[in-house]
Order: structure tokens, then C-alpha cells, then sequence
């Protein structure tokens, strides 16, 4: 059986990743308690980079993001391709592309990168960095995910659910903008086929449908309580909002629109994308 390493314990994917990918089997690291020169690689086929720092409330200073996200990964890729690994998969973030906007600018893997806060540049100094140590005998792919979402999902997701269930009116009508997100799943089936076809190249994780933040808030009410009302939030009013609460407000109602047809093709992906309506109904599921 195949052995893969998994760094960053206890993280959100790293818990799916062992409960879905049971045709190969994995041991976590935590590189909080261990630096990747002191890891035994000898007994892996592959390394799977989960490490890294997010968006936190706390204030992270830029050294610390670049450290861990970048300096970090590069280190651990670096002894993993001295150990003779042979596939080193790096998860980086859909946000190298930026905050997206308010305007419907389609994203794929030949957009140009336009990272705008600390996290997002690490990450993509990261990939830069790491694909300078790929060669024939040692593959490094990336995956840059759009926002994800299953059972157990936490950060965003899990605030706009909170939300909802706290207000009994809903002021999210009317917004007409286009979000990419992937669930759980279909990120999962990405990386099986990244595992299954080891290549050094950029892979991007999203459902195949795009949802807007009225239409995301629909299918939650309708999940979890039928009683709430939505009403429309007028144009005039969003308008104002936006420059009120600038960072808010781009992740409420801008759009974020990610194509990932390439990958898709790439991997020869052509089932088991789960549309978001029903991957959704798995965070609410006993």
C-alpha cells in the first residue's frame, strides 16, 4: 500500500483526506513540534503539504506568514526531494489570483496572479520556490482551491451559517454575483487524480457550478429553518456598504468566479463532481 505523509495534523482536509483516501494510508506530522529535517522520509512514496498559517482575527505579522507558508514548505520539499520522494503535492490557495472584485472576471490556470494581502503572497512565493526544486525525479504539483466547504467546515462558511441562523430576517436578496466554491468531496476527487497522475503543474479545486451569495443563503435557510425571510438588499444601500466595510463586503457579495475545465481535462475528471446544492446537504447531516 502506498504511504503518504501528511503535514499539519488535525487540519479540516487532513481528516477528510484519511477518512476518504482509504486505498493508500498516511501518517500526520505536526511541524509545530518537528522540523523536516529531523523526519524519516525513507518509508513515503509521497507528501502531502498541509501546513500553513490562514487568516486569522489575531493580527499575523508578514515574517511569520512568509516564514511558515513559505520558508516552511520550501524546507520540507527540500528534505523530502534529498530523502528521494517522489511526489511532493503543495495546497495552496485560489487567492494567488486576489479577492476577486465586482465585476464577472473568469478565473483559470492562465490568469495571472494578483495576490493582495500576506497569506496569498506566501502562498505564491511557496509555489514558486518549490517548483524550482522539480525535476524528472522529483514532482511537485499545486493545488489552489476556491473556498471549501463540507462536514465540519469552520472559518467563513461556518460564520455566514451562524449568521443566518441568528437573524430571523436575512438582508442578502438581490445580490446577483458569481462565487466559486469546492466541497469537500470534489476536492477529494481532484486529489485522488492528482495522486493516481503525479505532474509538476498547477491544478486548480472547484465545483463545476458557480452560486451567487442569495442563492448560497437559500439553500442554508431551506436546510436548517424554512421560517426565515430574505429580503432584498437594495443596490443603492450595497453601494454604500461597500465603502463602508470595504473587506466585508467583497467576500459577502463580490464575485469569485473560478474555471477549472482545464484541470479537469488534465485529470481526465469527467464524474463524481457533486453539484454544490447537494454537497451542502452533507454539513447538516447526522
Amino acid at each position: 500500500m502506498r504511504m503518504i505523509l501528511l503535514t499539519g495534523a488535525n487540519s479540516f482536509i487532513g481528516q477528510h483526506i484519511i477518512n476518504e483516501l482509504k486505498e493508500y494510508q498516511f501518517e500526520e506530522v505536526s511541524l509545530v513540534d518537528k522540523h523536516p529535517s529531523s523526519i524519516d522520509f525513507s518509508k513515503y512514496n509521497c507528501v502531502i503539504h498541509l501546513a500553513a498559517i490562514v487568516h486569522q482575527k489575531k493580527t499575523i505579522s508578514k515574517d511569520l506568514y512568509f516564514r511558515i507558508n513559505s520558508d516552511l514548505a520550501y524546507e520540507t520539499a527540500l528534505a523530502a526531494k534529498k530523502a528521494g520522494i517522489q511526489h511532493f503535492i503543495f495546497f495552496s490557495t485560489i487567492k494567488v489570483y486576489g479577492n476577486g472584485g465586482y465585476q464577472n472576471i473568469i478565473y483559470s490556470e492562465l490568469s495571472k496572479c494578483n495576490p493582495v494581502d500576506d497569506y496569498a503572497k506566501s502562498k505564491l512565493e511557496a509555489e514558486k520556490r518549490l517548483f524550482e526544486l522539480a525535476d524528472d525525479d522529483f514532482v511537485v504539483s499545486i493545488i489552489r482551491p476556491s473556498m471549501v466547504y463540507g462536514k465540519g467546515v469552520k472559518a467563513n462558511m461556518q460564520s455566514l451559517i451562524n449568521l443566518i441562523k441568528l437573524l430571523p430576517i436575512i438582508p442578502l436578496g438581490n445580490i446577483n454575483n458569481s462565487r466559486s466554491m469546492v466541497s469537500i468531496s470534489n476536492l477529494m476527487t481532484t486529489l485522488k487524480a492528482i495522486i493516481r497522475m503525479p505532474n509538476t503543474d498547477i491544478y486548480l479545486a472547484c465545483d463545476k457550478n458557480q452560486i451567487s451569495t442569495t442563492q448560497l443563503v437559500e439553500i442554508i435557510v431551506s436546510l436548517t429553518n424554512k421560517n426565515k425571510r430574505i429580503v432584498k438588499l437594495p443596490k443603492k444601500m450595497q453601494i454604500v456598504l461597500r465603502n463602508i466595510f470595504p473587506k466585508i463586503m467583497i467576500r459577502l457579495i463580490g464575485s469569485f468566479h473560478v474555471d477549472a475545465t482545464l484541470t479537469h481535462q488534465k485529470l481526465d475528471i469527467v464524474e463524481n463532481i457533486i453539484e454544490t446544492k447537494t454537497a451542502l446537504k452533507e454539513i447538516f447531516s447526522d
